[in-house]
């Protein structure tokens, strides 16, 4: 710092005299004290930022370890700028140092959101894979399927809490997914509730029959309905 310092002092004194004015050796030294500050603050902030990059790894457990990260960096960052800095009396470049790196701190935080929410999607994705060929193939159009149905959510649910590195997003992702799957739910407990109510409705129509000496028909109401449950199901997992 002393010998780029007195490069700078030994410039503004030469520059004053080549505009014909009186050198002032105030005007020299603030003129090296922006030049130093200025550079140190440029040579700190890269090495937060460097520092940063290497010690995360996206998406974090929780946004608390990236807060330490920041914090130590933060630290190393200011001992190299007051080891480099000259004469930074009301600290006005040492709060510009913060300043960036709060917005450097900002930066990453974002970056850290979106690589949780991409790492969870996918997730999210391969987990949920199962219950969804469950969905569209109709294996909760049974009497009682709702109740299958919650299982198999249920264990999806369990399934994704045991993903490694819970990241910040996590419980976001899960719950955008669970919103979006409301109205398939809806539409099985319904399917439940009119296959149940049919099954009832031919068991009755059976034993009237049957206590009038009369052969009960097989009646197609279930499988009828079933399909036609399918159909309104597919086109709320299309809309």
């Amino acid at each position: 710092m002393y010998l780029s310092g007195l490069g700078t002092l030994v410039e503004a004194y030469v520059d004053a005299i080549n505009s014909g004015g009186v050198p002032c050796l105030e005007n020299a030294v603030i003129t090296l004290a922006e030049h130093e500050n200025s550079a140190a603050v440029q040579k700190a902030a890269d090495h937060y930022s460097e520092q940063m990059t290497q010690r995360l790894n996206l998406p974090t457990d929780t946004l608390q370890e990236l807060l330490e990260v920041h914090a130590a960096c933060e630290k190393e960052a200011i001992a190299i700028f007051m080891e480099c800095s000259f004469k930074d009396d009301k600290w006005m470049f040492q709060k510009k140092l913060v300043d960036i790196m709060e917005k450097t701190k900002d930066s990453f935080m974002i970056q850290n959101e979106e690589a949780s929410v991409k790492y969870y999607e996918a997730e999210l994705k391969q987990l949920s894979e199962s219950l969804m060929k469950s969905i569209s193939g109709g294996t909760f159009f049974v009497p009682g399927g709702h109740s299958l149905y919650l299982e198999a959510k249920n264990k999806f649910e369990q399934d994704y809490k045991l993903v490694p590195r819970k990241g910040v997003k996590a419980n976001q992702v899960l719950q955008s997914f669970l919103q979006s799957q409301a109205g398939v739910e809806e539409a099985i407990l319904q399917a439940d509730q009119a296959l149940t109510d049919g099954d009832k409705a031919m068991a009755g129509t059976g034993r009237t029959e049957l206590s009038e000496g009369k052969v009960a028909p097989v009646l197609p109401f279930g499988r009828c309905k079933k399909k036609y449950l399918q159909k309104d199901l597919k086109r709320k997992l299309r809309s």
